[in-house]
């Protein structure tokens, strides 16, 4: 926003049926020297809108989300599912839903709503889910 001007204005709406991110982790990463699978994360009627009139209002609903283990290990065979929430209780349609505002002072409120999620507390898996952070880059230092 530029002093002396009217703010800006819009409505930007993002929505989606289905979205998949597949984790994998090459074969300098991973222990068994070639490319193997870590986790898919599948999200269902997921939607994002951004609305801007003054305040800054990010608002973001998934229906269902599943995170499952692709790792391939036979000991976890058992134990593909890690994250996964049941239905939406009755007289809510979304099994999340985060909210941020920001106002024009630059004062920022967020809310996240989980309803109804199921995790499964297998920890040799979610130690190997949680090893594919630690290949990430650092951040720069600014």
């Amino acid at each position: 926003e530029k002093t002396g001007l009217p703010p800006s204005t819009y409505s930007i709406t993002f929505s989606c049926r289905i979205i998949q991110l597949r984790f994998m982790l090459d074969d300098d990463e991973s222990t068994s020297g070639k490319i193997e699978g870590m986790m898919d994360i599948t999200c269902s009627n997921a939607s994002w809108s951004l609305l801007k009139m003054g305040t800054s209002k990010h608002h973001a609903r998934v229906e269902n989300v599943r995170l499952t283990q692709t790792s391939g290990k036979e000991e976890w065979g058992g134990f593909p599912d890690l994250l996964l929430p049941s239905m939406a209780s009755l007289g809510s349609k979304c099994i999340l839903d985060f909210t941020s505002t920001t106002d024009p002072n630059g004062d920022n409120a967020k809310s996240l709503s989980i309803d109804q999620a199921c995790i499964y507390l297998v920890i040799p898996v979610w130690n190997h889910v949680l090893n594919y952070f630690k290949y990430l880059p650092k951040a720069p230092e600014v």
